[in-house]
């Protein structure tokens, strides 16, 4: 039988997946980023051209957080609340 989940539990495991999300988007769009930054310096990109891959950077910051929050809520209504991290 599935543990019931209370209300408070339920924003605790939010709060902490969406906390994790941001860290993990942090990374990959700061990696980008600095990915940017190089190739502007060593290919003499022009600045129109990094500032367009600067926006679309920041667009897939964006869709990383919301497509792994959508994962991630329905993964927890799909297994029924069960409360994997105990606070």
């Amino acid at each position: 039988m599935a543990e019931q989940c209370t209300f408070k539990q339920f924003v605790k495991r939010i709060l902490y997946k969406i906390s994790g999300l941001k860290v993990l988007s942090f990374f990959i769009c700061v990696l980008a980023v600095y990915g940017i930054v190089l190739f502007h310096k060593w290919l003499a990109l022009s600045d129109s051209i990094a500032l367009k891959a600067l926006q679309v950077i920041e667009v897939l910051g964006v869709v990383l957080i919301s497509g792994k929050a959508i994962q991630n809520i329905a993964g927890f209504f799909r297994k029924g609340g069960s409360n994997e991290t105990e606070f």
